[in-house]
């Protein structure tokens, strides 16, 4: 080797340790300001104003680094000499960037794998009895067959293999549902899915943080490969890649270990939570009051009860689940194997209790031991379910999970950065590297459902939680602070009872071309045609080249709104002939001068009146929308009548005042009519009918449902 090859890779290599110098402290400082930011939003909690002018200052410093980003993309003149005209701390900042991206890219998956667990979770907890047995009877033949085969044969047959597990959580679900009810004193008609989606949200949300776990080990990483290529002397470039090559591949084997070991971690602990009656029929009653009320039993209050746990009202006095505490403390000595002091016990059936007749021979004070000691002798039992998880611990799971998605997506990022170093043209390889990728999603749909169970359940459920979904599953559905019943609905609900089914049928379409979708699509695409067209001016631009795609979109749409105007209003559409004609003329002039552009290369006149009519369509789609609604308002109160719609409406909120009235948990306030009077003043300047119309009922049953449902979408039949 040369003198010259020599200082080139000592330069390369010296350049190696530069980078590496200044992305741990890279990382560093960023660790710092996540823990900043974390104890300022703390901090900022109990005000929330503060909280949000928090939030705004974050979304702005992100605007500002993309902006950033931005502008040094554009100094750089080719893609090609990306990697040598950027500096070292431009180099960090584009990794940063990519692995930003990155992560959000991953969170937007997760959210949309939170969306699937709730509707499979859902699903499930609606099946049918006869559903339940089907799947048990089918999960019996496909165990039998499994047990006949071999270990080869069963991971050779992978069909049967995931239709098995398919089987096993839905089989696991109900029986779970059914042990969690039971142990945890809920009604039958508890929601069992809406509590593990609460207990979901908890968990994801851990996921769309980069804890402080993630940034370490990512420096603990980049400081053991800077440790190892000092320590080995690597100085050729050659060897540099190599060696980096070798880093890429133990880091994506290990990505594709981790994920496959906790996916068989959280079955083999859901099995065993299944398998024992101590987890899956723990008492978190029973023992909250074990806990909180030590000592209780001496003062002659046998008969207290464990009213606090399960009370929806404001008295927390007011007994909801009763247990004594005799019978409190029995049950949770049983399923802690402990005796009454929170001592071990050899047997599950020897359990002391002070009583009356039978004193202790020690007195309470001398062997009480402190609350902590009673929770760890409640924790170190031999089936706890803590024990069944690493280090005894579930947050370790989530901390594993957690770095994984960090590392891979700091793996794609780097891989993306430097791919043509790290694969040297080898295309074959580029597979290979998203195999890590295939490999967590996979685990990760598997095992988040799985994770989520397990922390949840048994001895570690969240009776904060349980509260919050009970109290909700109780919650009427209509509450006048969140849903405003207003007349306009009550007005419409009663029109679609009385109309035919094509005078209804015109309603509906009318309702959807003035639907606000509609008319912010038109006014974009409006919008993006107009800007397109004023680029003309500036020739090297080439705007030419999108009117083709865009230019005949929005005369469509405006040819679609026409048509289902005239539809949808039928001859009340023409009671005033100008502004139709207007109208008609404005769309016709804007469909044909739209194609003229495609001929027209530069600015002409046609040019510019295409342009002024796409600004008047602009301004003129609210006020046809407006003048439309007035003629259906005028027609269809025209046909009821006045009084049928006055004495409807003030039937109907009669009602749901009365209902709201009668709830217990509802804040009782005056009821006023000044929304219905003020609503009802168009309606009486119209002429009545002279053909009275009966008016239907709005089939509001308060008597007999458990809830009220909006006017709106419980009064519209079928068509």
């Amino acid at each position: 080797m040369s003198e010259a090859d020599d200082d080139e890779a000592d330069i390369l290599h010296k350049a190696a340790n530069t980078h590496e110098f200044i992305a741990v402290l890279t990382i560093m400082i960023t660790l710092l300001m996540h823990v900043a930011s974390i104890k300022l939003e703390q901090v900022l909690k109990r005000h929330k104003h503060l909280s949000e002018m928090l939030h705004h200052l974050y979304r702005e410093l992100m605007v500002l680094g993309l902006i950033s980003f931005g502008l040094f993309i554009i100094e750089l003149h080719n893609w090609e000499a990306l990697h040598y005209t950027k500096t070292t701390f431009e180099s960090i900042h584009i990794l940063i960037f990519l692995i930003a991206f990155g992560y959000t890219t991953f969170t937007a998956l997760l959210m949309t794998l939170s969306v699937r667990i709730s509707k499979f979770w859902d699903g499930i907890e609606q099946q049918h009895h006869s559903v339940y047995l089907e799947n048990k009877a089918k999960f019996d033949t496909i165990r039998q067959s499994m047990d006949e085969m071999s270990f080869a044969g069963q991971f050779l047959h992978f069909p049967l293999y995931l239709r098995y597990f398919t089987l096993v959580e839905q089989i696991s679900f109900h029986d779970l549902r059914l042990h969690f009810l039971h142990s945890n004193h809920l009604p039958p008609s508890f929601s069992f899915a809406r509590y593990l989606r609460k207990c979901k949200s908890h968990v994801l949300l851990q996921f769309g943080d980069i804890h402080s776990t993630c940034w370490m080990s990512l420096v603990v990483l980049v400081i053991l490969d800077m440790l190892q290529r000092n320590s080995i002397g690597i100085t050729s470039e050659n060897y540099i890649f190599t060696f980096w090559r070798i880093t890429f591949a133990v880091l994506g084997t290990s990505l594709c270990v981790i994920p496959v070991s906790i996916l068989f971690k959280t079955r083999s602990i859901l099995s065993e939570i299944l398998c024992h009656s101590e987890m899956i029929d723990f008492d978190p009653v029973a023992a909250r009051y074990y806990i909180d009320h030590w000592g209780d039993d001496d003062d002659g209050s046998h008969e207290s009860s464990l009213s606090y746990a399960y009370d929806d009202g404001e008295n927390p006095q007011q007994p909801v689940v009763h247990f004594t505490s005799e019978s409190a403390l029995r049950r949770v000595a049983r399923t802690f194997q402990i005796d009454h002091w929170g001592q071990t016990g050899s047997s599950p059936d020897v359990v002391l209790f002070p009583s009356a007749s039978n004193q202790p021979h020690v007195e309470a004070s001398e062997l009480e031991p402190p609350r902590l000691a009673r929770v760890q002798s409640v924790h170190n039992v031999e089936f706890s379910q803590m024990n069944l998880f690493w280090f005894n611990s579930h947050v370790f799971m989530l901390r594993l999970m957690q770095v994984c998605l960090f590392l891979v997506v700091c793996y794609f990022a780097t891989l993306f950065q430097f791919h043509t170093y790290i694969f040297a043209g080898r295309y074959w390889a580029y597979p290979f590297a998203l195999i890590p990728l295939g490999v967590l999603l996979t685990c990760f749909a598997w095992t988040v459902p799985i994770y989520t169970i397990i922390i949840h359940v048994g001895q570690l459920v969240d009776l904060d939680i349980v509260l919050e979904a009970r109290r909700k599953a109780s919650k009427p559905v209509l509450d006048m602070t969140a849903v405003s019943v207003t007349p306009s609905q009550l007005r419409r609900a009663s029109t679609l009872m009385l109309l035919d089914n094509s005078d209804r049928l015109r309603l509906r379409v009318s309702m959807a071309i003035f639907g606000g979708r509609f008319q912010i699509l038109l006014f974009w695409c409006i919008l993006l045609q107009t800007v397109i067209v004023m680029l003309s001016y500036f020739e090297s631009l080439s705007p030419h080249l999108f009117l083709p795609y865009v230019t005949p979109i929005i005369p469509s749409l405006f040819v679609i709104e026409m048509l289902a105007k005239f539809y949808a209003a039928g001859p009340k559409f023409f009671t005033r002939s100008a502004v139709v004609v207007f109208d008609l003329v404005v769309v016709v002039c804007a469909f044909f001068a739209a194609f003229l552009q495609l001929f027209v290369p530069r600015v002409s006149p046609v040019l510019t009146a295409c342009v002024l009519l796409r600004i008047y369509q602009i301004m003129r789609v609210s006020r046809i929308g407006r003048i439309m609604r007035h003629q259906q308002e005028c027609h269809f109160e025209a046909k009821i009548g006045e009084s049928e719609i006055e004495e409807q409406m003030k039937r109907t909120k009669r009602r749901i005042i009365e209902a709201i009235s009668a709830e217990p948990s509802f804040h009782k306030k005056a009821a006023s009519y000044p929304e219905t009077q003020f609503a009802l003043g168009r309606s009486r300047t119209m002429p009545v009918s002279p053909q009275r119309v009966p008016m239907k009922s709005l089939r509001l049953n308060f008597e007999i449902a458990d809830h009220i449902e909006l006017p709106v979408r419980a009064c519209v039949p079928d068509i």
